[in-house]
């Protein structure tokens, strides 16, 4: 037995009626409550909150964005709302969606079918208020969707198969009516103690040479995009070297990889930190001096690097490069010109204030 979602189940997506989401999601073009929150601070532009099933949340977009959404393929929708769901894990309340951020999704890799699974296995967990209680995901499954950074329900299907298969849902009698396993509460419980959301880690050679590339390049570039970086000759660990290089991969949310070499050659730990991070499941940014490129090894040729020749570019470079593929992190200030006035131009009814504070709250789940 397994769970299983038909296209033809009816739902509820939320505990407000249908009829009262009188607004277009400008992204998706599905129901969502919109409402107007501020103006730029120059006056120019007018930033809304949607609250949408279909994003699994609100968020701020700005006008540009708002006018052109339709026009883009639903594959970058989908990398865009798991950027949403991201940001609202770190802490940001209602992301802000503009053209560079559209712009960063286009680039962004999509998540592995692993990383889907586990991203909706999150998502039943924060639904599941009782543990053991099951989860009816047909009531939902807009949310599913976004969760999955799906298209079709035949996907959110298949997940749910897969987790089941790994032992980490329990599949009930109902359709589409599962519970997070105790097996699947560890792993979450694993990945989130394993993982530190705010660190990058970074191999590169350790010389003189390189030095103004980490100081002025990589550092800044990293913390430009909200993170911290780490290299591993800054600890105060003096354990084993090996073993403290391992561990601090496994616990950054990606790694940054620079390949530059002098003229005695490549730098051997420098591929196996970036192979190790790539089998941990940990996401590799590559990067060489223009001078190294020539000479990388045959098997990081296939990756995209940055190639940089002064450290400013590669600052310039590298933050951007993080954005696009990982997403801003929980440091990242956001440029004046994107920020909101403090006041609304007018006041918020209610409804609204409960619906976009707590987007979440309804109980949903459904006893077997």
């Amino acid at each position: 037995m397994h769970c299983e979602i038909s296209p033809d189940d009816p739902f509820v997506l939320w505990s407000f009626p249908l009829d009262e989401f009188t607004e277009a999601d400008p992204l998706w073009g599905t129901k969502a409550l919109a409402v107007q929150w501020g103006h730029t601070p120059d006056g120019v532009g007018v930033h809304t909150v949607v609250g949408s099933p279909r994003a699994a949340g609100s968020y701020r977009v700005d006008e540009a964005v708002r006018s052109s959404g339709p026009e883009l393929y639903p594959d970058v929708l989908a990398r865009l709302t798991t950027y949403l769901i991201g940001q609202r894990r770190l802490g940001v309340t209602r992301p802000l969606v503009d053209i560079r951020q559209v712009e960063e999704a286009i680039a962004a890799r999509p998540l592995s079918a692993h990383e889907r699974a586990i991203s909706l296995l999150e998502h039943i967990a924060e639904r599941s208020t009782v543990l053991g209680r099951r989860v009816n995901i047909a009531k939902r499954v807009e949310v599913a969707l976004a969760w999955a950074e799906a298209l079709e329900v035949k996907e959110v299907d298949y997940l749910i198969r897969y987790l089941a298969g790994r032992g980490l849902l329990e599949p009930g009698s109902q359709r589409a009516a599962c519970s997070v396993s105790v097996d699947g509460y560890t792993a979450l419980a694993d990945r989130r103690n394993a993982t530190d959301g705010e660190q990058a880690f970074v191999a590169m050679w350790f010389d003189d040479t390189t030095d103004e590339a980490y100081i002025s390049g990589i550092k800044p570039g990293v913390e430009d995009a909200g993170y911290r970086a780490r290299r591993v000759d800054e600890s105060e660990n003096i354990g084993k070297i090996d073993d403290l290089i391992i561990a601090e991969i496994r616990r950054s949310r990606f790694v940054v990889a620079d390949f530059t070499q002098g003229s005695d050659g490549n730098r051997g730990s420098v591929y196996y930190e970036a192979g190790f991070a790539l089998g941990a499941d940990v996401p590799v940014i590559f990067t060489s001096h223009e001078d190294s490129v020539e000479d990388l090894a045959f098997d990081t040729r296939q990756y995209a690097h940055i190639v940089w020749s002064e450290p400013a570019e590669l600052r310039t470079k590298l933050a951007h490069r993080i954005e696009a593929i990982i997403g801003h992190g929980p440091h990242r200030s956001a440029p004046a010109e994107r920020q909101l006035e403090a006041k609304p131009p007018r006041p918020l009814d209610s409804r609204e204030i409960a619906w976009i504070r707590d987007i979440d709250d309804d109980d949903v789940s459904v006893e077997s």
